[in-house]
C-alpha cells in the first residue's frame, strides 16, 4: 500500500478518495492496526486515515487505562466521533479511570456518540459522581449518550452533588439518541426542579432533536430502577412525568422512539406458576405497551438462552443480550469491534448516507429461529409445550396493551383457550 502511494497519481487523489478509500480498508482489515502503515505515507494519507482509524473507538476496561495514558488527544482527540467503554470486569482503578476520561473529554471536540455499558456479570458498584463528571464534560457537539451501568452504579445519600439526573436534564434539548440504565433516576430528568419558583418560558423546548429515547427500568440480574435518594419504584415516578411531559411539550417529535421497559412484576402473581418472564416496552408517545415473554428451558447445559416471542410472530432463542435488543426495538447497536451506535446512524451508514459511522459494520446479534435451535429439544419436555401441542394453540404470547393499562407491569400469564383446564399435575384437559 506504502509503495502504491508513492507514485504520483496515488499522491495526487482528491481528499474525498482517499477517504473512501481509508473506509474500504478499515471494513475489510482485520484489525485496527493494519490502518497503522497508511497513516505514515504522507501527511495527506495520515489526514484520510487518522479520521477513520480513530473516528470510532471502543474500548474495555482492559485497555481503558492504556487508551487514556497513550492517546495524543492534542493530535487526535479531534478526529473522535465515537467512543464506547465497555466494562466488563471489577477493576480497582476504574473510577480513577472514568475520572481521567471527564478531564479529557473537552479535547474530543468532535464526538457525536459517547456510549458507557456495564457487563451483566460485572458485578462491580461505580459512585455516580463518576458518571455525572462525564456527563457535564461531554463538548457540545455530542447528541448521542447511552450510559449503561446494569443498575450497579450506586449514590451516596448524603450527598446531592452526584445526582446525574439534573445534569442529563441539562444536556437533554441537544440530544438525538439517549439511552439509560442507571441504578435510580428520578422526576428531575424532565423537571428543572431549580426553575420551578421562576416563570416557565412558553418558547422552551426540552426534546425538540430527540429521535430516540430508552430508559430501562430493570437489569438481568433482578434489580429494579428506584427513585434517587429514596426507597420506592422509580417505574410509577419517571412514567408519569414523562407522560406530562409528552402532553404538554408540543415541541417533542411525534416521529421518535420514546420508550420505558421494565419486567412484569405484580405482587400478587409473583408466585404464579403459570407466570411467564415478560419484558415490557411502554411507548410513551403512542400509549401503547408490548408486553414480550420469554421462557427459558430448565435443566439446559451452557449459557442460558430463551424462547422470545416477538410482536410479529417470530419465535427466536436468544441470550439475554439479544432479549433486551429486541426488546428496545434495536434501537443501538453493536458494530463489529465494540462499538454501540444508535441504530438510525448505523443504518444511514450502511445505506451509503453520510453518517460518522464510517467503516463500522453491525455485528450479528444470537438469533436463532426456533426450529434450528437446539435448545427446542429441551423446550418440548416443558409442561408449557406439551400443553400447546395438545391444545393446538398457543398458551402465552407477546401482548399489546393500550388504554389506561398501557402502562400496567403485569407479567404474562400461561392461559389455557376455552373449554381446556389445568388439572392437578399440570397438564391440560378438557372439561
Amino acid at each position: 500500500m506504502a509503495a502504491l502511494a508513492a507514485s504520483s497519481s496515488m499522491a495526487k487523489l482528491p481528499a474525498e478518495i482517499l477517504f473512501e478509500i481509508s473506509v474500504r480498508v478499515k471494513a475489510t482489515a482485520a484489525t485496527p492496526k493494519d490502518l497503522l502503515p497508511c497513516v505514515f505515507v504522507s501527511k495527506r494519507w495520515k489526514a484520510a486515515f487518522s479520521s477513520v482509524l480513530y473516528g470510532n473507538i471502543a474500548v474495555t476496561d482492559a485497555v481503558l487505562g492504556i487508551f487514556l495514558d497513550r492517546l495524543n488527544v492534542d493530535e487526535y482527540g479531534s478526529c473522535i466521533r465515537s467512543l464506547t467503554v465497555h466494562l466488563t470486569s471489577a477493576r480497582a482503578d476504574i473510577e480513577l479511570r472514568l475520572t481521567q476520561l471527564s478531564e479529557k473529554m473537552h479535547k474530543f471536540t468532535k464526538l457525536l456518540s459517547f456510549s458507557f455499558r456495564q457487563d451483566v456479570k460485572c458485578h462491580m458498584s461505580i459512585p455516580t459522581s463518576c458518571f455525572k463528571l462525564i456527563v457535564e464534560s461531554l463538548p457540545n457537539t455530542c447528541v448521542n449518550l447511552e450510559l449503561d451501568t446494569n443498575s450497579h452504579n450506586t449514590s451516596n445519600t448524603t450527598k446531592i452533588n452526584d445526582h446525574v439526573c439534573e445534569s442529563i436534564h441539562r444536556i437533554l434539548p441537544r440530544m438525538e439518541h439517549l439511552r439509560l440504565r442507571l441504578s435510580k433516576i428520578c422526576s428531575s430528568l424532565f423537571i428543572d426542579k431549580a426553575d420551578r419558583l421562576q416563570p416557565v418560558d412558553p418558547d422552551f423546548r426540552l426534546l425538540p432533536n430527540i429521535k430516540s429515547l430508552v430508559i430501562c427500568c430493570f437489569a438481568p440480574w433482578g434489580a429494579r430502577t428506584g427513585v434517587c435518594y429514596e426507597f420506592r419504584l422509580g417505574w410509577p415516578e419517571v412514567t408519569k412525568t414523562l407522560e406530562n411531559l409528552l402532553e404538554m411539550d408540543p415541541g417533542v417529535p411525534r416521529d421518535s422512539y420514546i420508550y420505558m421497559l421494565t419486567d412484569g412484576i405484580e405482587p400478587h402473581l409473583q408466585h404464579h406458576y403459570r407466570q411467564m418472564s415478560t419484558v415490557i416496552r411502554a411507548d410513551m408517545i403512542n400509549k401503547e405497551s408490548w408486553a414480550i415473554p420469554c421462557a427459558t428451558p430448565r435443566n439446559h447445559e451452557g449459557p442460558e438462552r430463551s424462547l422470545v416471542r416477538l410482536p410479529n410472530g417470530a419465535e427466536v432463542v436468544t441470550n439475554t443480550a439479544g432479549i433486551e435488543s429486541l426488546a428496545e426495538d434495536q434501537l443501538w447497536l453493536n458494530a463489529i469491534g465494540g462499538a454501540r451506535i444508535p441504530a438510525a446512524v448505523l443504518k444511514a451508514e450502511i445505506q451509503g448516507n453520510t453518517s460518522f459511522a464510517s467503516g463500522c459494520i453491525e455485528a450479528s446479534l444470537d438469533l436463532v429461529p426456533i426450529e434450528h435451535s437446539s435448545e427446542r429439544v429441551q423446550l418440548e419436555k416443558e409442561s408449557w409445550w406439551k400443553a400447546e401441542e395438545r391444545v393446538g394453540a398457543k398458551i402465552f404470547d407477546a401482548e399489546k396493551r393500550s388504554g389506561p393499562y398501557y402502562l400496567s407491569t403485569a407479567p404474562i400469564v400461561q392461559m389455557l383457550p376455552s373449554g381446556w383446564a389445568w388439572n392437578f399435575l399440570g397438564t391440560a384437559v378438557r372439561v
